[in-house]
């Protein structure tokens, strides 16, 4: 076989060389799906990183999504809050799907990554006794921080600051200053209302309930209800 060298190092000859490169353009990957087990509308709740391979004559690329369902640690210091341009029925496609528009509403900053304020029985809730008297171990996919400040997205007026167990028990300010009201699924400890989060934020007819509170006003979270079928919009939460 024929082969010839460039700084010391054997290569092999130029044909096979272009058969190597060629045989890249014939790479197809494939996207990897990962369903949340915990989430019954998610279609793909996984989130991940996407990396390049380049070749050094063509520059072809293979892009590979590598995902997996792990959360991040947060990598806000002070971290922003809105409340969405749209309002929506209870059938937001599960926490997933509120999570989605969260990041794809006309409120929404140019910079970071966005979860819904709600809470649910099976994908996201903030504590399973009053208050989370047993710390931050009682989150499931919970969207804010221990002792972590939170401030308006637009203006950046202070909310308020988390405790150690990540909850907004005290306000400097209300979410917003106009009045609106947002889906959320809590008591006013910070458990998960029972029967009151639209069946898991997936119905939005008449035959199911949902708890909100208006954001113009504190605390945060409120023990309105209102039938599933109507539309409210959504507090998100940068993380």
């Amino acid at each position: 076989m024929s082969k010839e060298r460039w700084n010391g190092l054997s290569f092999t000859s130029m044909g096979n060389i272009l058969l190597f490169f060629a045989s890249l353009l014939l790479i197809q990957c494939s996207k990897l799906t990962m369903n949340n087990p915990c989430d019954p509308s998610a279609k793909d709740y996984a989130v991940g990183l996407v990396y390049k391979m380049v070749t050094s004559d063509r520059k072809t690329f293979c892009e590979i999504n590598i995902k997996n369902d792990v959360s991040v640690e947060s990598s806000c210091r002070t971290c922003r809050i809105f409340v969405t341009a749209d309002p929506y029925s209870g059938a937001l496609g599960g926490i997933a799907g509120a999570d989605n528009k969260c990041n794809i509403d006309g409120n929404k900053p140019n910079t970071g990554i966005y979860k819904a304020f709600l809470s649910d029985s099976i994908a996201r809730w903030a504590c399973i006794t009053a208050n989370c008297s047993g710390g931050p171990s009682e989150h499931q996919n919970w969207v804010l921080q221990p002792n972590k400040d939170y401030v308006r997205a637009t203006s950046l007026i202070p909310i308020g600051t988390t405790n150690s167990n990540g909850l907004l028990l005290t306000q400097t300010n209300a979410v917003t200053t106009t009045g609106v009201t947002t889906w959320l699924g809590f008591r006013s400890n910070w458990i998960t209302e029972p029967s009151l989060h639209c069946d898991d934020w997936i119905q939005g007819t008449n035959t199911f309930t949902g708890t909100l509170n208006d954001q113009s006003t504190n605390p945060i979270i409120g023990a309105a209800s209102n039938l599933c079928n109507n539309s409210h919009s959504l507090v998100c939460v940068e993380q």
